[in-house]
């Protein structure tokens, strides 16, 4: 039982360790976090439901040009 339960522990970890770091970075206003969400969001899309509308969220969110002015990708102006 406890072989079983530390392979669901790392399993998770694995899978949960990528998307904590996405989001410390978002926090930052970090570029690549920005980039890197935006991956995660459509990745998100696949699980049915509620992934999917947390990545419809992530993605209608990190594509906003409020949000590229944010993060301070070169190319967008600040009105």
């Amino acid at each position: 039982m406890g072989l079983i339960g530390g392979g669901i522990f790392l399993l998770i970890m694995i899978i949960s360790v990528p998307a904590l770091v996405i989001g410390i970075g978002l926090t930052q206003f970090r570029p690549w976090a920005r980039v890197a969400g935006i991956v995660l969001s459509a990745l998100d899309l696949l699980g049915f439901p509620f992934h999917t509308i947390l990545g419809i969220y992530g993605l209608w969110v990190l594509l906003n040009r409020e949000t590229e002015r944010l993060f301070g990708i070169p190319g967008t102006r600040v009105a």
